[in-house]
């Protein structure tokens, strides 16, 4: 009898794996859907020959598909399995992440923040900073500004590598709000100056150099930022609050050049 379950345990994880390697591997949305999916329907399969399920394999396998849907332009669907994969209990920090870019992709940047928040509970110590980080500029995108900061003040606390970044994007918030930011040429020197600054970092010095009205910095690094993640599905996904103002920025500045 023991020997039996574990053949069917074997069933159930080894094909599945097989369909999620392949899944991960096309480039082709739709493919990666279809793969993915038969991998889940075969796990279900030996599950229901008695089989012990392997929620991580599901989790993952999910997660083929929630990328499929964002790559193919459905967020909303995206969101819905996004939801399944926080029930599964496995892997709760990627659950919670991926349900985190879908809000931001519909704009729904307060469900978004509180997705994160949570990723950021789950999450090993080395990888809170990120989510905190990610919390905050949700609640930036939602207009709120006090609860940005102290998200923000969270991500300082728990970052090692990346203390650049997080006081630029504290002063950016501040700024934003009519209100000064102390030691600014510091902060944006030190940004600059880090690895941080590239990548994000261009988004962050960029939207602070445009409310400062210093539009020639400005649009290089917003142009930069736009072009380096509009394209790319899981990216846009994430920034999208952050895609949609460094547009308008450069839209104003264009305006006002004329």
């Amino acid at each position: 009898m023991t020997t039996k379950v574990r053949d069917l345990d074997e069933e159930a994880t080894a094909p599945a794996a097989d369909y999620l390697r392949l899944a991960m591997a096309t480039e082709d949305p739709r493919e990666a859907m279809r793969l993915a999916l038969e991998g889940i329907a075969i796990a279900d399969e030996a599950v229901a020959r008695g089989a012990v399920e392997d929620p991580e394999s599901r989790l993952l396998l999910l997660r083929e598909v929630f990328k499929a849907h964002l790559r193919s332009g459905r967020p909303r669907s995206a969101q819905a399995i996004a939801r399944k994969m926080t029930r599964l209990g496995a892997l709760a920090e990627v659950a919670h992440a991926d349900l985190g870019r879908a809000c931001s992709a519909l704009g729904r940047f307060e469900h978004a923040a509180r997705s994160y928040r949570l990723a950021a509970r789950f999450a090993p110590a080395n990888r809170r900073a990120t989510h905190w980080s990610a919390t905050a500029m949700a609640l930036w995108n939602a207009g709120q500004h006090d609860e940005s900061l102290a998200a923000l003040e969270r991500a300082l606390r728990w970052s090692t590598t990346t203390r650049p970044l997080h006081r630029a994007q504290h002063a950016m918030v501040e700024i934003s709000r009519g209100r000064p930011a102390p030691e600014l040429a510091a902060i944006i020197a030190d940004l600059d100056a880090s690895r941080a600054g590239e990548g994000y970092g261009r988004f962050v010095l960029g939207m602070i150099a445009h409310m400062r009205g210093e539009q020639s910095k400005a649009q290089p690094l917003l142009a930069e930022f736009v072009a380096r993640n509009s394209n790319d599905a899981m990216r846009a996904a994430t920034l999208a609050g952050e895609i949609t103002k460094a547009r308008a920025a450069l839209v104003s500045a264009r305006r006002a050049a004329r």
